[in-house]
C-alpha cells in the first residue's frame, strides 16, 4: 500500500482483502504502520465499515476523515455514523450544489451530482 508506483487496485480493497483473510486485528496493525494520508484514509474506512462495534466503527470512520478521505468516501462514513462536523465543510456548500444540479447537463457531471447528494 506504501508503493510509490501506480497499484492496479483500489487501496480499499487491498485493505479488505487483509481484513478478510487475516482478521481485523491484522488490518489494524498494517494501518499502524502506513503513514497518514489518503490510502491509510481509504484502509481505515475499510476498517470501519467491517467493524461490528458501532463506536469504532464511527471512530475509525472520523479518523479516515482525518486523513484525507476523498469526498468519494465520505458517504460511507456518514454510514458509520461519522460526525458530518468532522468533513472539510468548505467542500459541500449545499446552495451552490443545488444550482448546479439543477443544470441542463448535469447528467455529463457525475462527481458535482455525488458532491450534491453527499451534502444532503
Amino acid at each position: 500500500m506504501s508503493s510509490t508506483d501506480k497499484l492496479p487496485v483500489h487501496p480499499e480493497d487491498i485493505a479488505w482483502t487483509i481484513g478478510l483473510i487475516y482478521g481485523l486485528d491484522t488490518l489494524l496493525e498494517v494501518i499502524n504502520s502506513l503513514q497518514p494520508g489518503t490510502r491509510r484514509s481509504w484502509a481505515y474506512l475499510a476498517l470501519a465499515l467491517m467493524s461490528d462495534d458501532q463506536n469504532e466503527a464511527k471512530n475509525y470512520a472520523e479518523i479516515a476523515l482525518i486523513d484525507g478521505l476523498p469526498l468519494e468516501g465520505w458517504r460511507e462514513c456518514l454510514r458509520t455514523g461519522a460526525d458530518p462536523n468532522k468533513f472539510s465543510g468548505s467542500s459541500l456548500n449545499l446552495p451552490d450544489l443545488t444550482a448546479r444540479v439543477i443544470s441542463t447537463d448535469i447528467q455529463y457531471h457525475e462527481e458535482i451530482l455525488s458532491q450534491w447528494l453527499t451534502a444532503i
